[in-house]
């Protein structure tokens, strides 16, 4: 059985999707309570770093380098201290 990989222009719609639901769920303040976490900021969070995660291994993207290179230019953008470094 052949495994098909979703296109990159399919992860990005859904992400738009989350982003979306996340922007709405954060307007209405609705927040996770007695872990129940359908319809819920947690729920639209957890759903956009999925397809952050899942768009970015289509292109065999190293987030965790990204993170790293990136903090380092918002911190000397902002002229505060690295969070990554003492």
């Amino acid at each position: 059985m052949e495994v098909r990989k979703a296109a990159p222009t399919n992860y990005m719609l859904k992400l738009m999707e989350k982003l979306g639901d996340l922007s709405s769920n954060v307007g209405d303040d609705k927040r996770m309570k007695s872990g129940k976490i359908k319809g819920t900021v947690e729920e639209s969070i957890a759903d956009v770093l999925y397809y952050t995660c899942s768009l970015a291994n289509t292109y065999g993207i190293d987030l965790e380098e990204c993170i790293y290179l990136k903090e380092e230019i918002e911190s000397k953008k902002h002229n505060r201290k690295n969070m990554f470094k003492d």
